[in-house]
């Protein structure tokens, strides 16, 4: 009879198991396999801001926004790393000024002007974390923070 018992309840554990593995794994909501469409970003060197939108992802309720530069190592300048600005938003458009930006590069020594850089997006849906939202698609678009030349 014991044995009988501990069968049952060890194949309800496994059934248990299994529903929630199927449902997402811990029932929350599926990944966002798609990232945000149309990213689009400008710069206006004269207000020292970037500006980026796109539009609104269906089940997203929180983006992820990024801006990653990749710079020489100081110990090392044939090798390089990247560093990110990181911001999140509910909203589908983020301004970021040259100077928040340029707050991530000093402690790298490099400079804003002359960058290339990548802005990306990708859709949250919190308040879930861990693999679900790490592995959400970003959308892509270079950034060149070269100023255009002066006017004659």
């Amino acid at each position: 009879m014991k044995k009988t018992i501990l069968i049952c309840l060890t194949m309800v554990l496994v059934l248990m198991v299994g529903s929630l593995a199927m449902a997402g794994g811990n029932g929350k909501t599926a990944c966002l396999v798609n990232p945000p469409t149309n990213l689009v970003c400008s710069i206006d060197f004269s207000a020292e801001t970037v500006f980026c939108s796109w539009d609104v992802l269906s089940g997203a309720n929180k983006y992820a926004f990024e801006i990653v530069f990749e710079i020489p190592l100081l110990a090392d300048p044939t090798a390089t790393q990247e560093v990110h600005f990181d911001a999140g938003t509910t909203d589908t458009n983020i301004t970021v000024t040259f100077a928040e930006l340029q707050t991530v590069l000093d402690p790298f020594g490099a400079a804003l002007s002359g960058q290339l850089a990548t802005a990306k997006v990708k859709g949250l849906n919190p308040p879930q974390k861990g693999a679900c939202s790490q592995a959400n698609t970003f959308a892509e678009i270079m950034i060149d923070f070269t100023p255009p030349p002066p006017i004659d």
